[in-house]
């Protein structure tokens, strides 16, 4: 993905507005990263989901996603994803979703990824935060 996420294989996004979760990866993504994303939709369960409800980032290789997502893992498995970081998109507003990079690496990210994905994940949720703010009736 980037000379300082070598291992990010591709992101996705998921948007919580008002308790409304939605997919918000759109056209261009990899399909695959829409997939797992709809998967943890219809399961109510999975990194993305779980980094939103705890507020945490949520990081995992291959053999702990297997474990506690084995739907999820099964999925990302057919296109060779399998170890991700999700980081919860808060401010002081609240929670607005959460950002997950994905790989083709069985093991975690390394904490220096997590650390770059964290100030990724700042940035959106900026964005993220100003578009609420600018377009709430």
């Amino acid at each position: 993905m980037t000379t300082w996420l070598p291992d990010a294989d591709c992101a996705g996004v998921v948007v919580d507005f008002d308790g409304d979760v939605f997919n918000a990866t759109t056209a261009g993504a990899v399909l695959a990263v829409v997939a797992l994303n709809w998967v943890q939709q219809e399961e109510d369960d999975g990194p993305c989901l779980e980094a939103i409800r705890i507020g945490l980032t949520v990081s995992a290789g291959r053999d702990e996603v297997v474990r506690r997502w084995p739907r999820f893992a099964a999925r990302g498995a057919r296109d060779g994803l399998v170890s991700f970081v999700s980081v919860p998109l808060v401010d002081a507003a609240g929670t607005h979703g959460s950002m997950s990079l994905y790989s083709r690496r069985t093991g975690p990210f390394t904490a220096e990824e997590v650390d770059y994905a964290v100030v990724l994940a700042h940035e959106l949720c900026r964005g993220l935060g100003d578009y609420r703010r600018d377009h709430r009736g």
